[in-house]
């Protein structure tokens, strides 16, 4: 049988490596988008929690003004926080959804140049197996024709 060979062998291992580096780099841009957003649950949990102290703070009958300032700063702090962080999260997320794009693309490129080679080895398997079913007929051709060999027809018994 005659060895198969894909022309595009080499082209196919560059993609599949340039595959294999797109989902890394998508799975980190992944991986900061998810902690980005963990953190932003921390600081709305936070301002959350700042808020009900605030109230009760204005809600205690000994109100200390300089303490409910001091508590408003802290909230207001926290509003700020809360603003870059979702910019920072909205920010990362987007760059993970762009980073999971270029990584499929290179998938769907890799996973075409794979079908081709498929596609293209079944094709070989059946023109060798047409090649081999060629040959062991010309054999059994040729021993039919030697002298001495019975043929199976006629043979008058």
């Amino acid at each position: 049988m005659n060895r198969f060979r894909f022309r595009l062998d080499r082209v196919r291992r560059v993609r599949a490596l340039e595959e294999e580096l797109a989902r890394a780099a998508w799975r980190e841009a992944e991986g900061a988008a998810a902690g980005a957003e963990a953190a932003l649950g921390a600081l709305v949990r936070e301002r959350h929690a700042a808020t009900l102290a605030l109230r009760d703070r204005i809600a205690d009958p000994r109100l200390q003004p300089l303490a409910v300032l001091a508590e408003q700063r802290g909230l207001e702090g926290l509003e700020r926080a809360l603003r870059a962080g979702r910019e920072r999260a909205r920010t990362l997320r987007f760059q993970a959804e762009r980073a999971r794009a270029a990584w499929s693309r290179r998938r769907v490129d890799v996973r075409a140049l794979e079908r081709w080679r498929e596609r293209l080895f079944g094709e070989h398997l059946e023109r060798e197996g047409r090649r081999e079913a060629r040959e062991l007929d010309e054999a059994a051709l040729l021993r039919s024709r030697r002298p001495g060999v019975r043929s199976g027809k006629g043979s008058g018994r």
